[in-house]
């Protein structure tokens, strides 16, 4: 058996993106991805199931293309150290700077938009286990008292089944 051939680069699997471009894309999709909670929240406050659906597959679509185009720069911050000292080391710094600072606060208004979504989510579950067990009859209601005080009971009679 001869020597060792090193493995040869195959042509046709995907090329990493230059910096600026990957940024650029980035840029693009967390933009797109903001868009889309915004389109959820909207969704989740009018229960339009259809749109939710379609939201849904948009935010996993967009997750998914920043989790590929993220790859890189995770690699690069594993060999490099902190990003913001690697780009302020290039030539194109200013731009690359000024890319990353946008990309950090939109990932950020991404994020809140997400929490406050699940914030929506959580609410509206409660609200349905809350009414499924006042149809069981499993929990009385409480409400106030007209003092403020207390809770009335409103009896714990079966109403319906689901």
């Amino acid at each position: 058996m001869g020597a060792c051939q090193p493995m040869s680069h195959n042509p046709w699997a995907p090329q990493p993106l230059p910096l600026t471009e990957n940024l650029r894309q980035q840029l693009e999709h967390t933009r797109q991805l903001l868009l889309t909670l915004e389109s959820e929240k909207q969704a989740l406050l009018a229960d339009d199931a259809d749109v939710l659906e379609r939201v849904t597959a948009a935010k996993a679509g967009s997750a998914e293309i920043l989790r590929r185009l993220g790859e890189p720069l995770l690699r690069l911050r594993a060999a490099q150290g902190p990003l913001k000292e690697h780009f302020a080391r290039l030539p194109d710094a200013a731009r690359l700077l000024a890319d990353w600072d946008e990309l950090q606060a939109l990932a950020q208004r991404c994020q809140r938009a997400n929490q406050e979504n699940a914030m929506v989510l959580e609410v509206r579950h409660r609200q349905v286990r809350q009414t499924l067990a006042n149809l069981r009859g499993d929990v009385p209601q409480q409400t106030y008292g007209r003092g403020g005080y207390g809770s009335v009971s409103l009896g714990g009679q079966r109403l319906g089944s689901a």
